[in-house]
């Protein structure tokens, strides 16, 4: 691991991904603190069951989301009326980019009507 660690510090540091002065055990800490969100974020979606509604749904999804795809990924189970929005940004900032804050605000604003 620690072979495969060095290997990958020093090309990011040579093409600029990381800045000068990270060392191994920093980015040992950072690659953990991911891998731990990530199984937090398993886990508490294997805690949950969704079950079917029959009001509508909107699924917005971020231009740069993770699969380039049409498919609702399984929403559309969820519901028979699911509409499907696209908004500016990735996932982690699409609830901050103001440009995707305004697709939802014009997605939202019937519904508080």
């Amino acid at each position: 691991d620690d072979a495969g660690l060095d290997h990958l510090l020093a090309a990011e540091l040579r093409t600029g991904a990381l800045r000068e002065g990270t060392t191994a055990p920093g980015l040992r800490k950072v690659f953990r603190a991911y891998a731990d969100g990530l199984r937090r974020n398993n886990a508490l979606a294997r805690a949950h069951t969704a079950v079917p509604v029959d009001v509508p749904v909107v699924l917005v999804r971020p231009d740069r989301g993770l699969l380039d795809t049409a498919d609702p990924l399984g929403w559309d189970t969820l519901t028979p009326l699911l509409a499907t929005a696209r908004c500016p940004g990735d996932h982690y900032s699409m609830l901050r980019h103001p440009e995707a804050l305004a697709v939802l605000a014009d997605l939202t604003s019937p519904l508080a009507r």
